[in-house]
């Protein structure tokens, strides 16, 4: 920043790991408002586990109910997921009560966010049921201020290592760009790792200012922060094996002990501090059962004697080095404290304890998720290695060897971030991914790709009826069937007859079946009535984004039914005749006037035929 003197302005260089720390916040905020709060979007920002993660806070300030109850309204209301009873899916069954099954760390971490929320939401006139707007994007706030927070700490931390500036801002840089930390941070806000993270951050920078002096400050602020951190998960308490690696030698280990001995008053309060803050948890179970402390996980627990130990490591399904490569550059660190036996033993120590006991898992990959998730609170430590190698390189004037380390870790990053996005649309599939899958999609980004590989395999819907009450069927030989199209050709392509669809550069859309569904169907054939779809393609290349479309909508134009399939989804031919079939459910129409619209849609440049195309009303 400019600084003012007799002089004239002075500029102030701002620090190498100060701008990175800043490129990042600056990303992240660009991000939300793009693509987590674009839309609808910020309806999702509540998911998956974090649903239970979350529910805490409205059922304790809005709902007082914790039964959860609310769960089913909630999930029907913003995510249109109605009558699937999954609206308590997070919690389990303790007697006749039901219990989250999740910690109340992340939800304590989040109050800070959630209250002002809380408290505008009637002021803003947003619905006062703690999942509206406010609600949602506070979960987003909170998870980057854990983020900035953590980053913060492991900026000081680095230099306690005298790290210096520019191999701190590429090590930040790496961490959050090269890592799924960006994932769970933007994408899936309101799981438990950011959170961990920003705790973890906070607690080994406290540990490594107590392990050189320790205060009665440092020692209540690593209760606090330790209990936090069991709080949110209770593996995560593993990190305190990590002391040693912090310390550097057993001689500071051994100095840390007295050190606690000596301030008996400030150990009191600490062990106060710690066990005010898991009664917390204690406080919840009794509030939710009747008991001060219930096994909430039921049936899931960890199996010692079947470790997942090289699958959570190297598995294409979810191995953390096959989707985090970066990690591997950051263990070069290790290289450089041959000098430092003592540090080096703890970290490999550590690391082999840690990757047991996440194995043993009875989930070892730890459901739908990008990459190995269960490692991203333990980063940190990985950092401190980067760290340690770009500053050992530098120190030894080795530039070629520095270059050649950041050259390696850019492609890396690039990968991330492709994968990250793949993820995010759904193009690298959430679960069981092989090789061959891995491979398939490795950086594609197209649309086509979407969904290509649901985790179940390809499980259409199929319907449970095959007598056909009514039929519509287009040969595109004559001009009067159907809502007419230019992409009607003659003469080059064509399954039967003389004319077929052409869809191009020019022309992106097929004719189209569009009418009220009463002109379609009798009233009294619509209940329990499915659609079949069939036709015939001709694929130039089978990297094309062209979709079948199902769509039902009210004559003002809200969509309500709405079943899509990638031509590619179903066949990978090219240039044959195809035949095609898709089946979907007929929905009950909202109002008289309602549309029941059938067309093929293609939005790149690839070539398409399409001929022979029927619909099909079963019953």
């Amino acid at each position: 920043m400019p600084r003012f003197s007799s002089e004239g302005i002075e500029i102030k260089r701002i620090p190498w790991s100060s701008a990175a720390w800043w490129f990042i916040l600056l990303v992240s905020v660009n991000y939300l408002f793009t693509v987590s709060w674009s839309g609808n979007n910020w309806k999702r920002i509540v998911d998956s586990d974090g649903q239970g993660y979350y529910a805490y806070l409205p059922a304790v300030f809005v709902q007082h109910d914790l039964q959860y109850k609310f769960g089913e309204e909630m999930l029907c209301k913003y995510r249109g997921i109605c009558g699937t009873n999954l609206g308590r899916a997070w919690c389990n069954r303790v007697d006749s009560f039901y219990v989250n099954k999740y910690y109340a760390g992340v939800a304590v971490a989040l109050a800070p966010f959630y209250l002002p929320a809380y408290g505008l939401s009637d002021w803003l006139d947003y619905d006062h049921d703690g999942y509206s707007l406010l609600y949602q994007c506070s979960v987003s706030v909170g998870a980057l201020f854990y983020l900035m927070l953590g980053l913060c700490c492991l900026r000081r931390l680095m230099k306690r290592f005298e790290i210096r500036e520019a191999a701190q801002a590429i090590v930040l840089l790496t961490l959050f760009f090269g890592t799924n930390l960006f994932y769970y941070t933007l994408n899936e806000s309101s799981m438990s790792h950011v959170f961990s993270f920003g705790f973890i951050c906070a607690f080994l920078l406290t540990a490594h200012r107590m392990i050189e002096t320790c205060t009665a400050k440092r020692m209540l602020l690593f209760s606090f922060l330790f209990a936090m951190i069991i709080l949110i998960r209770p593996v995560n308490g593993l990190i305190i094996l990590a002391l040693p690696f912090l310390a550097g030698s057993w001689e500071n280990m051994k100095t840390l002990f007295p050190g606690l001995w000596k301030n008996k008053t400030a150990l009191m309060f600490s062990v106060l501090v710690f066990c005010a803050v898991l009664f917390i948890q204690l406080l919840l179970y009794y509030f939710q059962c009747g008991k001060w402390f219930v096994y909430s996980y039921t049936n899931e627990k960890l199996v010692f004697a079947e470790p997942h130990f090289f699958d959570i490591l190297f598995s294409w399904r979810k191995g953390l080095f096959i989707y985090t490569p970066v990690l591997l550059v950051m263990l070069g660190g290790l290289f450089t404290l041959r000098r430092e036996p003592f540090r080096a033993a703890s970290f490999l120590l550590f690391f082999l304890v840690l990757t047991y006991v996440l194995s043993c898992w009875w989930m070892w990959f730890y459901g739908g998720s990008y990459g190995m998730r269960a490692f991203i609170e333990f980063f940190p430590l990985f950092a401190i290695l980067l760290g340690l190698l770009l500053q050992k390189l530098r120190d030894h004037k080795r530039v070629y060897f520095s270059m050649l380390t950041v050259f390696i870790l850019l492609p890396l990053i690039y990968i991330n971030l492709v994968q990250t996005w793949q993820s995010y649309k759904a193009i690298l599939p959430y679960d069981k991914i092989t090789k061959e899958k891995y491979w398939h999609v490795f950086l594609e980004t197209g649309k086509q790709f979407e969904f290509i590989y649901p985790p179940d395999g390809h499980v259409w819907f199929k319907s449970p009826v095959n007598t056909v009450v009514k039929e519509y069927a287009n040969d595109f030989e004559t001009k009067d069937k159907w809502i007419f199209s230019q992409s009607v050709v003659a003469g080059q392509q064509s399954a039967s007859g003389k004319h077929a669809v052409r869809l191009d550069k020019k022309f992106h859309n097929s004719p189209a079946l569009s009418d009220t569904l009463r002109r379609l169907l009798p009233d009294s054939l619509i209940p329990g009535t499915c659609v079949r779809v069939k036709l015939k393609a001709w694929m130039d290349e089978n990297d094309n984004d062209a979709q079948i479309i199902i769509q039902q909508f009210t004559p003002n134009g809200n969509t309500y039914g709405w079943t899509t399939s990638f031509l590619v989804h179903i066949t990978d031919k090219e240039k044959t005749w195809v035949p095609l079939s898709l089946d979907a459910p007929l929905f009950v129409p909202q109002t008289p006037g309602d549309i029941f619209s059938v067309y093929i849609m293609k939005q790149d440049n690839s070539l398409l035929y399409i001929d022979d195309m029927e619909v099909e009303f079963l019953k």
